[in-house]
């Protein structure tokens, strides 16, 4: 029998789902171009806010009711708490470690559900900074031909235009991935201070709890760095064609 202990975690945790997925709506900018190239869209890639509130109302509520199979009343409340702590990453740093806080009771717990959200975030982070460095690498090699054409006066507008207009949708697509990542980065951060704190006084079990935890959230920091540099790529090229296409029409 389903204890009313059990009964009210998981309203807590559907009301935890329903609030942080909800809310992702205000601080996310949107899924990003059409004219992104097609590599920088694809699922586990792109962090699109529409597929990762429907993933987190629909998932977390189905793991939500799988758990309350589970016979141990702890194990249960824990895997209640798993469903809500991904869009509670969303919700900021403090709510994510308030709710950490409050379905997990010692701080190897803590640490342990703080390393699974980073994960998750750095998985799609990796991907994405893969997936953009590589555009970037082949987009260089048309620049490059590109420029050639323009001092050679054979470049028309329309090329220029569609080039432009590549750029543009690649740049908007890591605006937006990075907005978010960083808000993830950011949560992760403060999750983990508050947690931690100044790192003193912790067990042997909870040091390589947080030493797993440090190296997540800085894989997590290299994949934002290697976005930010292959935005910084596009956004130096565009500028470039943008100026000679200035110079056709002139």
């Amino acid at each position: 029998m389903i204890s009313s202990k059990s009964l009210l975690a998981l309203a807590v945790s559907a009301s935890l789902i329903a609030s942080g997925c909800t809310s992702t709506s205000g601080g996310y900018s949107g899924g990003g171009s059409s004219n992104a190239d097609p590599r920088m869209t694809g699922e586990g890639v792109d962090v699109n806010e529409t597929s990762y509130i429907t993933a987190c109302l629909t998932g977390a509520a189905l793991v939500g009711v799988a758990c309350m199979f589970i016979a141990d009343s702890d194990q249960r409340a824990v895997c209640i708490a798993s469903a809500a702590a991904g869009c509670a990453l969303f919700m900021g740093g403090n709510a994510l470690l308030d709710n950490i806080r409050t379905q997990y009771h010692t701080r190897e717990q803590q640490l342990d559900a703080l390393i699974a959200e980073a994960q998750k975030s750095n998985q799609t982070a990796k991907n994405m900074a893969a997936a953009s460095q590589a555009v970037y690498k082949d987009e260089s090699k048309k620049f490059a031909q590109l420029q050639k054409d323009i001092k050679a006066r054979k470049a028309t507008k329309q090329q220029l235009n569609a080039q432009i207009a590549q750029y543009n949708g690649n740049i908007k697509m890591l605006e937006d991935n990075l907005d978010v990542h960083m808000k993830s980065l950011d949560s992760l951060k403060q999750a983990r201070t508050g947690i931690v704190g100044n790192g003193k006084g912790l067990s042997a079990a909870e040091r390589k709890k947080l030493k797993e935890c440090d190296q997540q959230i800085a894989d997590l920091e290299k994949a934002v760095e290697e976005m930010r540099t292959s935005l910084e790529g596009f956004i130096s090229q565009r500028n470039v064609l943008q100026v000679g296409l200035d110079q056709a029409a002139a």
